[in-house]
């Protein structure tokens, strides 16, 4: 790990809040168990207290603990991850109500980018994901367009430069049209008629 992702690791470890990039766009992020900095994300973004926040893992096997996943999702996860994507899912009793605004479900993605998966596997446990802007404005999709006010900016590149494809696994349905939706939009259709 280098020096500029162990003081990012050093921050999330001390209850701060980082922008970091990821394949899609920049996020901003904290530990998903410290209330305090979850709080603070919202405060920093203007977003309001009723929007759910995703969560990023470093692997499937660090999301099954955070998501109640039955036999039929955990079949499919390895074909939408890692990759541009967040899936709605069941939260387990480890994801705090603050995060998914008292929901039962949380978005749960794992990022095609390898700084921020070392990053998210050194601290053992997931970091918020949502956009490094103020609620309404456009996605950063780089460093020097951050504007908010976190703790420290990790410096890096986003494949996409767009945001996510949101997939309700319930329904399975896309929510949210993102970053190759048709590859997607295919395999929910190939999902339904199996």
């Amino acid at each position: 790990m280098n020096a500029g992702m162990q003081a990012a690791l050093d921050v999330l470890r001390n209850g701060g809040i980082i922008a970091y990039p990821t394949d899609t766009t920049y996020g901003i992020g904290c530990d998903i168990s410290n209330k305090g900095a979850v709080e603070r994300v919202f405060k920093i973004k203007g977003r309001d207290f009723n929007k759910p926040l995703s969560i990023a893992c470093s692997s499937i096997e660090m999301l099954k603990g955070y998501a109640d996943i039955d036999n039929d999702i955990a079949g499919m996860l390895d074909r939408f991850f890692p990759g541009p994507v967040t899936l709605l899912l069941k939260k387990s009793d480890l994801v705090p109500d603050k995060v998914t605004a008292g929901s039962e479900r949380v978005g749960v993605r794992i990022p095609d980018h390898d700084e921020t998966l070392e990053l998210i596997e050194a601290l053992g446990r997931p970091i918020i994901t949502t956009s490094a802007n103020l609620s309404g404005e456009s996605d950063p999709v780089a460093a020097a367009e951050i504007k908010l006010a976190v703790d420290l900016v990790i410096v890096g590149k986003c494949k996409y430069g767009i945001p996510s494809t949101i997939i309700d696994m319930e329904s399975r349905t896309i929510i949210r049209a993102g970053v190759d939706n048709n590859k997607y939009q295919q395999t929910i259709d190939r999902l339904l008629t199996n």
